[in-house]
């Protein structure tokens, strides 16, 4: 009886041991910590995409010019640990597979193989993301001779949300920081509603 117990007892510190390590960002299953904002965005004529962040977060909108979505940007409150940039692209085009995986998998390869040649990994290595609304993928690199002022580690991804594509880069002094396991949290968890 005492043995079976010291069994149970281990296999719950094991478990226990094991859940932790799941939530540690950077442990490719990423969870989300502390109150969240619920948030959405339209893109007329299309649909409205809903996504969650942090509460510590601030958000502030980029646009560039008419022909090139809008960005939204969240940083943290008050310093700049982090930046966290999320695009929504869209294809007009009917019956397009512009969110299909393969598609997005082809597409955040392309992006990561581009910056290769400043990262101190030699190879891309890419992760998948499951969504509620689709699949994607992502990468995390090191700059191998950041700026001051610049940040060290880039974590860039994309996911097929119905038929728009979010994509979002995260910089950060920190590696594995909590912005990028909190905007893989975003990305799995976003989700198109028509308008």
């Amino acid at each position: 009886m005492k043995h079976i117990h010291r069994l149970s007892l281990r296999a719950w510190l094991a478990g226990s041991l094991l859940a932790v390590f799941m939530m540690l960002p950077g442990s490719g299953a990423a969870q989300s910590s502390g109150p969240k904002i619920v948030k959405s965005y339209e893109i007329p004529g299309h649909a409205t995409i809903e996504y969650s962040i942090p509460a510590s977060w601030r958000e502030e909108m980029r646009k560039t010019g008419n022909a090139v979505p809008p960005s939204l940007v969240f940083r943290p409150r008050k310093g700049r640990a982090f930046s966290v940039q999320m695009t929504l692209l869209w294809n007009d085009k009917e019956g397009s597979d512009f969110t299909k995986a393969a598609n997005i998998k082809s597409f955040v390869h392309k992006s990561g193989t581009a910056f290769l040649p400043n990262a101190v990994e030699t190879e891309l290595t890419l992760n998948e993301l499951s969504g509620v609304d689709g699949r994607g993928y992502y990468y995390t690199l090191t700059d191998k001779a950041p700026r001051p002022g610049e940040y060290r580690y880039m974590t860039h991804g994309g996911i097929g949300v119905g038929n728009i594509l979010l994509v979002v880069t995260v910089l950060s002094s920190e590696k594995d920081s909590a912005a990028a396991g909190e905007a893989l949290v975003l990305l799995r968890g976003a989700a198109q509603r028509e308008d």
